[in-house]
């Protein structure tokens, strides 16, 4: 997986795992390594992703995951790609025939290699690479702001109201399954057994911190506090334990 900042299109991280594709990556340590580039680079204003594993769900692309949910906390703006256009990752996806190119991972004998390798050509392609179309300039010579950025990371000012907010603006249409419940955030969540396939939406109410599910012409059937993400739920998640 690459990271890049898209501005100055410099390469920020490569990280290596054990898995056959990127999709198959572990979210939870992925995040957790994602973290060590904002203690590197501090925090984005936004975070560009695709609508695959391991950062969104393609089976529930409207459900945040715990990683993303993680970013609005901390104050960045989750943008998520629409299905099949590469082209708006462009940075991103250039970068990986790039990496791939200059790193030769089928000469690597580890993932350790491996990373080693993508981490000397990743400072190479920032720090040393000189851009033909930029006056033969690095890409650090042409932004060096990339390196003071302002904004640091701090887990500790993760804001779950921020994640409650977000939740508060999304609509999610739902149809009753056959055993009377609607599926959210992946609990489910009992109505009526003989209103199954009946349509439904579900809101989010930040002040009570409750699932609001209402029928299509808005009467209110049911509220619940079920799978409403927690804060240290999702803390846990995302930073190692310091225990």
């Amino acid at each position: 997986m690459n990271i890049a900042d898209e501005g100055t299109t410099a390469h920020l991280k490569a990280i290596v795992q054990d898995c056959v594709t990127v999709g198959s990556m572990c979210e939870q340590s992925v995040t957790r390594l994602i973290n060590d580039c904002f203690k590197i680079w501090g925090l984005p204003k936004r975070i560009k992703i695709d609508n695959g594993h391991p950062f969104v769900t393609p089976g529930s692309m409207d459900v945040p995951t715990t990683s993303k949910m993680w970013w609005i906390g901390l104050g960045i703006e989750v943008i998520q790609n629409q299905p099949r256009c590469p082209q708006q990752n462009g940075a991103v996806e250039c970068l990986q025939g790039i990496m791939k190119s200059w790193s030769n991972p089928k000469e690597q004998r580890s993932i350790e290699d491996l990373q080693q390798r993508l981490d000397k050509e990743s400072d190479f392609q920032r720090n040393h690479y000189q851009i033909p179309a930029k006056g033969n300039k690095t890409r650090i010579a042409l932004h060096p702001s990339l390196q003071n950025n302002p904004v640091k990371y701090d887990p500790d000012k993760f804001d779950i109201n921020l994640v409650y907010n977000f939740l508060s603006q999304q609509v999610w249409e739902r149809s009753i399954n056959k055993g009377g419940k609607v599926n959210i955030m992946g609990i489910e969540i009992y109505i009526n057994y003989k209103m199954k396939k009946q349509p439904v939406t579900v809101t989010f109410d930040p002040l009570e911190k409750q699932w609001l599910i209402r029928t299509e012409n808005g009467t209110l059937l049911k509220t619940s506090t079920r799978g409403v993400p927690l804060e240290k739920q999702i803390k846990d998640f995302a930073i190692i334990s310091k225990n």
